[in-house]
């Protein structure tokens, strides 16, 4: 009888310790998410203005990003609006900060 007890006792605490550990492991993967969560946050909060300048969501791809900065270079291309000095540097302002945007995505966020 008491080797049963005893073998009881030691299923007992192998399960207890099963719970603790199996606990922990998921406390440790909420942690790990939140984390992730949290470092994606700064992320969006960092290249949100970025974003902004091209008119597009943070979810963008880069290959949304590099079509729409195209797309916006041909319409505010300083070129385009020579005869009007007040709009030329509008769009000479303009393309500057399309372009930052763009490389700044480019190689920060995309690592291209």
């Amino acid at each position: 009888r008491g080797g049963h007890e005893e073998a009881c006792q030691r299923a007992e605490v192998a399960r207890a310790q099963r719970k603790a550990e199996e606990e922990q492991a998921r406390q440790r993967a909420e942690e790990e998410r939140a984390r992730r969560e949290h470092e994606a946050e700064l992320l969006r909060q960092k290249f949100q203005k970025f974003f902004d300048i091209l008119e597009l969501p943070c979810s963008a791809s880069f290959d949304d990003v590099k079509n729409k900065y195209r797309i916006m270079i041909r319409l505010f291309h300083p070129d385009k609006h020579s005869s009007d000095n007040i709009l030329k540097e509008y769009a000479d302002k303009k393309t500057k900060e399309v372009n930052n945007a763009f490389q700044t995505l480019k190689v920060e966020l995309f690592k291209m």
